[in-house]
């Protein structure tokens, strides 16, 4: 183990998965979550874990 006066971090793994969602999942979600198209200001992958069957 290694001290410093640093505070401390992490590095996350690559990233399996990143960009925009497609316009089809974006709508399973949305219909999920009850909510509207329009109420999603942003939206991406951010997949950096392992993929389970």
């Amino acid at each position: 183990m290694r001290r410093s006066k640093d505070p401390l971090s992490f590095a996350a793994p690559p990233r399996v998965r990143d960009g925009v969602l497609d316009d089809a999942y974006l709508e399973q979600i949305v219909s999920a979550m009850g909510i509207a198209r329009e109420q999603v200001v942003a939206h991406q992958w951010v997949d950096n874990g392992p993929g389970w069957p």
